[in-house]
């Protein structure tokens, strides 16, 4: 009996252990990136849909650029770039941003963050109103109606934060300090993705496929000629129903961002809606459809006198009337050197356009 509650005793210690030592390594980064697999190096990857995915047949390799030299990333830009990874991904080519400057032959500069709240990024960079400049904003498709519903909620947020006493500021700063004790969304990920469990998940997982041909919940949908994965959060996006309502008040969240930035900055918004892979290519699924999203939207920006980059219309086009090479790579969300340069292109006659009437 003293045998079994030793052992008992011994077992419950180790998930203890255990349990300290995911929650230590997930909350401090330098100790825990160690122990995370870099599937890659600094010449390729193997691409975010297939990590999802752990799936043997969609491991392949995908080239990296060079790391990029600072090209002279200063503020007396005529441009300033704010987007998610769409910008930052060097997948077969060079940073969009580089690119992009090389392509108008003005200075871009690339400011970190997100582009759900420009405004908060614009305060952040302590922004002074200076000569009229171009303020490129791109999200991706599948997060864009989330955050476009709230343009409007964040310019009354950034009104009332001028306002905001110390005592207002304190509390804030307590809960962020609160928030950051509490979310164990690192440590879930150290958990996934240490290098001594996740080889074990990405065996389980794939065994799981070729057997009963089930699928991590992350892939939504994939195509097995040609290869191709796609995240849950855009099949779900694409096929879900958007009323028309939603698709005007957005609009309008963004003519009113427009405006306020304008305004307040002296900046010319372009916005860009980078579309889902699924939306250009969910003909490769059986029973694969799109709800318009894009098209719907941007047709609302026209009217309304918001400038856009139409790159949906583009890789259509390209897929009308080439299609001989991917635009989306297979086993990632990202575009292909083609789909970038694509998005250069039009990007840049959008540019040239305002930067020629101010």
């Amino acid at each position: 009996m003293l045998r079994k509650e030793k052992i008992i005793t011994f077992f419950f210690l180790l998930v203890v252990l255990f349990s300290c030592l995911l929650l230590v390594f997930g909350k401090i980064n330098r100790l825990g990136r160690k122990y995370i697999i870099n599937h890659g190096n600094e010449e390729y990857v193997f691409g975010d849909s297939w990590l999802n995915s752990g799936l043997s047949d969609f491991k392949i390799k995908i080239p990296l650029a060079n790391k990029s030299v600072d090209k002279d990333r200063s503020i007396d830009s005529k441009v300033i770039a704010i987007g998610d990874s769409f910008y930052y991904m060097r997948l077969g080519s060079d940073l969009f941003t580089n690119l992009l400057q090389e392509s108008l032959g003005e200075k871009v500069v690339l400011r970190g963050g997100m582009a759900y709240n420009p405004i908060e990024i614009l305060e952040n960079m302590k922004y002074k109103p200076q000569e009229k400049k171009v303020l490129m904003v791109e999200v991706v498709e599948r997060f864009s109606l989330i955050h476009g519903l709230r343009y409007d909620d964040m310019i009354v947020e950034q009104l009332n934060e001028e306002n905001k006493t110390k005592i207002d500021k304190y509390i804030e700063l307590v809960d962020e300090l609160s928030f950051q004790l509490f979310d164990f969304k690192e440590t879930e990920y150290f958990f996934k993705r240490n290098k001594y469990l996740l080889p074990i998940r990405f065996w389980f997982k794939d065994l799981n496929y070729k057997l009963i041909n089930r699928i991590d919940y992350n892939i939504g949908a994939l195509s097995k000629t040609p290869p191709m994965l796609f995240l849950s959060e855009e099949v779900l996006f694409n096929e879900k129903k958007i009323v028309e309502e939603e698709v005007v008040e957005m609009a309008n969240n963004l003519k009113e961002l427009s405006d306020y930035i304008e305004k307040k900055y002296n900046l010319i918004l372009i916005y860009t809606v980078i579309p889902n892979k699924y939306s250009i290519y969910y003909d490769f699924v059986e029973g694969g459809r799109y709800n318009g999203f894009i098209p719907r939207l941007q047709k609302e920006l026209s009217e309304l006198g918001v400038k856009h980059v139409n790159i949906y219309d583009e890789l259509k086009k390209y897929r009308e009337e080439d299609d001989s090479d991917l635009l989306y790579y297979s086993n990632d969300t990202h575009y292909t050197a083609l789909g970038k340069n694509i998005y250069v292109d039009i990007s840049t006659k959008v540019i040239n356009n305002v930067l020629n009437n101010l």
